[in-house]
């Protein structure tokens, strides 16, 4: 893949009071992809948008003021609207994360390499070096009643194990239900109509594809440095999503 294949890939983050992260984030992404990668930030009236402003000139990334806090999802479709036309690709990030060399290329590798796929994501560790639980299945009526009922009391049982699949099969390349919005690639067209407006509550908010297929791939990573850096709203689980 040459380096200018990233002409066509945007990277879609939201602040909200994030600069502390904003700066490494946008560092991480500028010196371990090629500069020719469209980057936005919607920012939701944040209190520091001095220096999020800073960070955007200094990092070559637009900055995209919103009105109102629209909240994540929101804020996200509005990054995607503001898009040039030449875009196949969006990432869409929490800016509390920092992104290996490559990251990003592998992505588009695997979208490219699995056109039946509706989303991918990478391998997402933790500061400490664990894995972050960013892929998942989805749950059968039978895995998800063993889940809810064991999940607590009995964190190793079979169903919980089978739901989570954070640890098992990470370092390979696998489909899954489902992947976290807090690093996920989409292509441009998806991301327009099938997905439709996007909602999330919180920074490990969900992606849910319709219709398609989602992916895994252990050759990006990226590390989550603080869970809730780009929203006011607490984490809340979907109805009837298992924990």
């Amino acid at each position: 893949m040459s380096p200018t294949s990233l002409e066509s890939v945007a990277v879609a983050t939201v602040a909200y009071n994030s600069s502390s992260h904003l700066g490494p984030f946008l560092s991480s992404l500028r010196e371990g992809e090629d500069a020719s990668l469209t980057v936005i930030v919607a920012d939701n009236g944040s209190r520091d948008i001095e220096q999020t402003r800073e960070f955007t000139r200094e990092y070559g990334a637009q900055l995209l003021e919103l009105d109102q806090n629209l909240g994540y999802g929101g804020a996200v479709n509005a990054a995607v609207r503001a898009m040039p036309e030449r875009i196949r690709y969006v990432l869409v990030s929490n800016p509390d994360v920092l992104i290996e060399p490559g990251a990003v290329t592998a992505l588009v590798r695997a979208l490219e390499r699995l056109p039946e796929a509706g989303a991918v994501g990478p391998r997402v560790l933790n500061e400490d070096g664990t894995v972050y639980p960013s892929a998942r299945k989805l749950p059968s009526l039978r895995t998800g009643v063993g889940h809810a009922l064991f999940g607590g009391l009995w964190p190793s049982n079979p169903w919980t194990r089978s739901y989570r699949e954070d640890q098992e099969g990470s370092e390979r390349e696998r489909e899954v239900g489902w992947l976290s919005g807090s690093f996920v690639m989409v292509s441009a067209k998806l991301s327009t109509t099938s997905v439709g407006s996007m909602r999330a509550s919180s920074c490990t908010s969900r992606m849910w594809i319709s219709g398609t297929g989602s992916a895994s791939t252990a050759t990006g990573r990226c590390t989550c440095r603080a869970p809730r850096s780009c929203t006011r709203a607490p984490t809340r689980r979907p109805p009837n999503q298992p924990a």
